[in-house]
């Protein structure tokens, strides 16, 4: 006779409930907001960065010269 009988077993549910999927949608809205945070604390961080790309995107996305060729 076993010391401990075995309980009702409970299936676990891997379905994504509707509370889940609300906590996931905010969870993937959260990580989205502080990507777009830390990359504008990125860009403040470094100006240049920004004024390459605005300049990038007046030029319409011209290839620039390597280095070694610009300063001949």
């Amino acid at each position: 006779m076993p010391l401990l009988k075995p309980g009702p077993q409970q299936e676990k549910s891997t379905d994504i409930t509707p509370d889940r999927e609300f906590y996931l949608f905010v969870a993937a809205i959260t990580l989205i907001a502080l990507l777009g945070l830390w990359g504008l604390k990125w860009l403040a961080d470094d100006p240049s960065i920004y004024q390459g790309i605005v300049t990038d995107l007046r030029k319409g996305f011209k290839a620039k010269p390597p280095p070694s060729e610009q300063k001949k």
